[in-house]
């Protein structure tokens, strides 16, 4: 994903030099916290995992919050605060998760989705 995003930006679809490099900054933080939790099995060196996940994790939200302090892109236009979402909060509970079941690669979180048909 950053290198499609650097992409874009290098095609000039996002302007302000500023934002670029907070935006950049926030895939790349994301890229590495998806590659520690695509993981199969942490079967050794579990607390040294957890505190990367961890670490990785405060990057990313703080670079999430570099980017809602950046002005929306017009007067008109209404920016999303990122960082007031549940999905950002939960984040801060991953390595809890991980402690407690294992590898978020496990995790099946679709069950409950099944029925999203019906309604």
């Amino acid at each position: 994903m950053p290198t499609i995003l650097c992409d874009l930006v290098q095609r000039r679809l996002i302007s302000n030099n500023d934002s670029k490099a907070i935006i950049l900054d926030c895939f790349v933080k994301l890229d590495s916290l998806v590659s520690l939790l695509y993981m199969q099995d942490i079967e050794i060196c579990l607390d040294i995992y957890v505190d990367k996940v961890r670490s990785a994790t405060k990057k990313l939200v703080a670079s999430i919050i570099m980017y809602d302090d950046l002005p929306a892109p017009s007067a008109s236009a209404k920016k999303t605060i990122i960082s007031n979402t549940l999905k950002l909060h939960l984040l801060h509970h991953l390595y809890e998760d991980i402690l407690r079941f294992g590898s978020p690669v496990r995790y099946e979180t679709e069950r409950g989705e099944q029925y999203n048909k019906f309604i």
